[in-house]
Protein backbone atom coordinates (compact mmCIF):
# COMPACT_ATOMS: atom_id res chain seq x y z
CA UNK A 1 0.00 0.00 0.00
CA UNK A 2 1.33 3.46 -0.84
CA UNK A 3 0.94 6.28 1.67
CA UNK A 4 1.46 9.96 0.93
CA UNK A 5 2.07 12.72 3.47
CA UNK A 6 -0.55 15.45 3.00
CA UNK A 7 1.88 18.14 4.19
CA UNK A 8 5.14 17.50 2.32
CA UNK A 9 4.09 14.92 -0.28
CA UNK A 10 6.60 12.24 0.76
CA UNK A 11 5.52 8.72 -0.27
CA UNK A 12 5.97 5.48 1.64
CA UNK A 13 5.32 1.82 0.87
CA UNK A 14 3.74 -0.17 3.72
CA UNK A 15 2.07 -3.58 3.77
CA UNK A 16 -1.71 -3.42 3.33
CA UNK A 17 -2.34 -5.26 6.60
CA UNK A 18 -0.49 -2.55 8.55
CA UNK A 19 -3.49 -0.22 8.17
CA UNK A 20 -6.67 -1.65 9.77
CA UNK A 21 -10.16 -0.83 8.49
CA UNK A 22 -10.63 1.58 11.41
CA UNK A 23 -7.56 3.55 10.35
CA UNK A 24 -4.21 4.11 11.99
CA UNK A 25 -2.26 7.16 13.10
CA UNK A 26 0.93 7.51 11.09
CA UNK A 27 3.81 9.99 11.15
CA UNK A 28 5.84 11.28 8.23
CA UNK A 29 9.53 10.69 8.83
CA UNK A 30 10.42 13.56 6.48
CA UNK A 31 8.47 16.41 8.11
CA UNK A 32 7.01 14.91 11.30
CA UNK A 33 3.37 15.50 10.30
CA UNK A 34 0.90 13.05 11.87
CA UNK A 35 -2.43 11.99 10.35
CA UNK A 36 -4.92 9.14 10.46
CA UNK A 37 -4.51 6.85 7.45
CA UNK A 38 -7.37 4.65 6.27
CA UNK A 39 -7.02 1.70 3.89
CA UNK A 40 -7.21 2.54 0.20
CA UNK A 41 -10.64 1.56 -1.16
CA UNK A 42 -9.16 0.10 -4.37
CA UNK A 43 -7.10 -2.31 -2.25
CA UNK A 44 -10.29 -3.56 -0.57
CA UNK A 45 -12.01 -4.43 -3.86
CA UNK A 46 -15.16 -3.15 -5.50
CA UNK A 47 -17.57 -5.23 -3.45
CA UNK A 48 -16.05 -4.50 -0.05
CA UNK A 49 -17.94 -1.94 2.05
CA UNK A 50 -16.12 1.23 2.97
CA UNK A 51 -15.20 1.48 6.64
CA UNK A 52 -17.01 4.16 8.57
CA UNK A 53 -14.72 7.05 9.37
CA UNK A 54 -15.13 8.37 12.87
CA UNK A 55 -15.49 12.13 13.19
CA UNK A 56 -12.33 13.47 14.74
CA UNK A 57 -11.52 16.96 15.91
CA UNK A 58 -8.90 18.78 13.85
CA UNK A 59 -5.42 17.89 15.05
CA UNK A 60 -3.31 20.32 17.00
CA UNK A 61 -0.40 21.08 14.74
CA UNK A 62 3.01 21.06 16.38
CA UNK A 63 4.94 24.33 16.33
CA UNK A 64 7.13 24.92 13.31
CA UNK A 65 10.71 23.75 13.88
CA UNK A 66 13.44 26.32 14.13
CA UNK A 67 15.41 26.61 10.91
CA UNK A 68 18.82 25.00 11.04
CA UNK A 69 21.45 23.69 8.65
CA UNK A 70 19.76 20.31 8.21
CA UNK A 71 16.49 21.80 6.92
CA UNK A 72 16.84 24.70 4.46
CA UNK A 73 14.69 27.82 4.74
CA UNK A 74 11.28 27.50 3.12
CA UNK A 75 9.59 29.79 0.64
CA UNK A 76 6.06 31.11 1.30
CA UNK A 77 4.68 28.10 -0.60
CA UNK A 78 6.40 25.69 1.78
CA UNK A 79 8.93 24.49 -0.79
CA UNK A 80 12.54 24.21 0.26
CA UNK A 81 14.48 27.14 -1.21
CA UNK A 82 17.70 25.15 -1.57
CA UNK A 83 17.55 21.38 -2.10
CA UNK A 84 19.94 19.25 -0.08
CA UNK A 85 23.32 18.52 -1.66
CA UNK A 86 22.53 14.83 -2.15
CA UNK A 87 19.16 15.55 -3.77
CA UNK A 88 19.96 13.66 -6.99
CA UNK A 89 21.10 10.63 -5.03
CA UNK A 90 17.91 10.81 -2.97
CA UNK A 91 15.83 10.82 -6.16
CA UNK A 92 17.80 7.88 -7.60
CA UNK A 93 17.24 5.86 -4.43
CA UNK A 94 13.52 6.68 -4.46
CA UNK A 95 13.29 5.66 -8.13
CA UNK A 96 15.04 2.36 -7.35
CA UNK A 97 12.66 1.69 -4.43
CA UNK A 98 9.66 2.54 -6.62
CA UNK A 99 10.87 0.25 -9.44
CA UNK A 100 11.45 -2.60 -6.97
CA UNK A 101 7.96 -2.13 -5.49
CA UNK A 102 6.40 -2.18 -8.96
CA UNK A 103 8.31 -5.33 -9.87
CA UNK A 104 7.03 -7.02 -6.68
CA UNK A 105 3.47 -6.05 -7.67
CA UNK A 106 4.00 -7.46 -11.16
CA UNK A 107 3.80 -4.08 -12.90
CA UNK A 108 6.23 -3.81 -15.83
CA UNK A 109 9.01 -1.29 -15.28
CA UNK A 110 10.44 0.28 -18.45
CA UNK A 111 14.19 0.27 -18.89
CA UNK A 112 14.77 3.94 -19.51
CA UNK A 113 18.30 5.34 -19.67
CA UNK A 114 17.58 7.68 -16.78
CA UNK A 115 16.47 4.84 -14.54
CA UNK A 116 18.71 2.03 -15.76
CA UNK A 117 22.09 3.74 -16.22
CA UNK A 118 24.10 5.39 -13.48
CA UNK A 119 24.43 9.14 -13.81
CA UNK A 120 28.13 8.91 -14.72
CA UNK A 121 27.44 6.78 -17.82
CA UNK A 122 24.92 9.35 -19.13
CA UNK A 123 27.32 12.26 -18.67
CA UNK A 124 28.86 12.24 -22.17
CA UNK A 125 25.60 11.78 -24.07
CA UNK A 126 24.15 14.69 -25.96
CA UNK A 127 20.52 15.57 -26.46
CA UNK A 128 20.19 13.38 -29.57
CA UNK A 129 16.42 13.16 -29.36
CA UNK A 130 16.02 16.89 -28.97
CA UNK A 131 18.46 17.68 -31.75
CA UNK A 132 16.78 15.25 -34.14
CA UNK A 133 13.37 16.74 -33.42
CA UNK A 134 14.69 20.27 -33.73
CA UNK A 135 16.29 19.55 -37.11
CA UNK A 136 13.20 17.72 -38.31
CA UNK A 137 11.09 20.78 -37.46
CA UNK A 138 13.44 23.47 -38.80
CA UNK A 139 14.78 21.76 -41.93
CA UNK A 140 11.53 22.14 -43.92
CA UNK A 141 11.32 25.81 -42.89
CA UNK A 142 14.91 26.40 -43.97
CA UNK A 143 14.26 24.67 -47.28
CA UNK A 144 11.12 26.74 -47.89
CA UNK A 145 13.04 29.94 -47.08
CA UNK A 146 15.88 28.93 -49.41
CA UNK A 147 13.44 28.34 -52.28
CA UNK A 148 11.78 31.71 -51.60
CA UNK A 149 15.08 33.61 -51.51
CA UNK A 150 16.54 31.74 -54.49
CA UNK A 151 13.37 31.87 -56.62
CA UNK A 152 14.66 34.57 -59.06
CA UNK A 153 17.86 32.67 -59.76
CA UNK A 154 16.06 29.32 -60.01
CA UNK A 155 13.63 30.87 -62.53
CA UNK A 156 16.58 31.99 -64.67
CA UNK A 157 18.35 28.63 -64.45
CA UNK A 158 15.21 26.54 -65.08
CA UNK A 159 12.59 28.55 -67.04
CA UNK A 160 10.06 25.69 -66.69
CA UNK A 161 10.02 26.34 -62.91
CA UNK A 162 9.23 30.06 -63.34
CA UNK A 163 5.38 29.81 -63.12
CA UNK A 164 5.25 27.58 -59.99
CA UNK A 165 7.98 29.62 -58.31
CA UNK A 166 6.08 32.84 -59.07
CA UNK A 167 2.91 31.38 -57.51
CA UNK A 168 4.94 30.21 -54.49
CA UNK A 169 6.62 33.60 -53.92
CA UNK A 170 3.26 35.37 -54.38
CA UNK A 171 1.67 33.10 -51.78
CA UNK A 172 4.54 33.69 -49.35
CA UNK A 173 4.32 37.47 -49.92
CA UNK A 174 0.56 37.38 -49.31
CA UNK A 175 1.13 35.43 -46.09
CA UNK A 176 3.78 37.93 -44.97
CA UNK A 177 1.45 40.87 -45.64
CA UNK A 178 -1.41 39.15 -43.82
CA UNK A 179 0.82 38.45 -40.84
CA UNK A 180 2.14 42.03 -40.82
CA UNK A 181 -1.43 43.35 -40.91
CA UNK A 182 -2.39 41.05 -38.03
CA UNK A 183 0.54 42.27 -35.94
CA UNK A 184 -0.22 45.92 -36.70
CA UNK A 185 -3.85 45.48 -35.60
CA UNK A 186 -2.73 43.84 -32.36
CA UNK A 187 -0.26 46.67 -31.69
CA UNK A 188 -3.06 49.20 -32.27
CA UNK A 189 -5.28 47.38 -29.76
CA UNK A 190 -2.54 47.55 -27.14
CA UNK A 191 -2.01 51.28 -27.62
Amino acid sequence: MRLGCPRCGAHYEVSADAIPASGREVECSACGHEWVQYPVVAALGHDAPRPARPRMPPPDLPPEPEPDDEFPAETPLGIAAVPPADFRQLLREEAEREAAARRREGVPVPDTPSAAMPADSRAGRGGGGFMSGFLLATLPLALAAAVYVGAPRLSQEAPALAPPLARYTDAVDDARLWFDDLIQRQVQKVR
